[in-house]
């Protein structure tokens, strides 16, 4: 009798295991794809927010310029870069990349990751 209660303990403990293993398992994954989320939307965030500024000097016209910190508008990414091509900014978090659109690709410079100034001088516009 008591071997067969020391199996049926074991059956027992090992399906608790296995449902345990499983909830972990679906638990991770989800906090995964979650992450992944949120790394997305945060691109997306700063690429927006340095077309915004780029769009904002060419709507104002000769003369604007603004100092602006782009932490500002990031909370958890650290080493990213901002890159202006043509009239396109990438943003680039180890090897993922997003971009946005701008209103011209008369553009001079690139932005840090922390105090930027932006101007326009005839139609071209400063960054940096």
């Amino acid at each position: 009798m008591r071997g067969q209660a020391g199996i049926e303990f074991l059956i027992y403990v090992s399906i608790a295991l296995l449902i345990i293993n499983i909830f972990l398992y679906s638990y991770y994954s989800k906090n995964y794809e979650l992450m992944n989320v949120k790394l997305e939307n945060e691109l997306k965030e700063i690429a927006s927010a340095a077309a915004f500024e780029i769009n904002s000097a060419v709507k104002a016209g000769e003369g604007y310029e603004r100092r602006f910190n782009m932490k500002d508008y990031y909370l958890t990414l650290k080493n990213f870069n901002i890159t202006i091509i043509g009239n396109v900014i990438q943003v680039d978090f180890s090897g993922r990349y997003y971009y946005a659109s701008v209103a011209t690709n008369n553009i001079i410079g690139n932005f840090s990751l922390e105090w930027n100034v932006i101007k326009n001088k005839g139609g071209v516009i400063y960054v940096n």
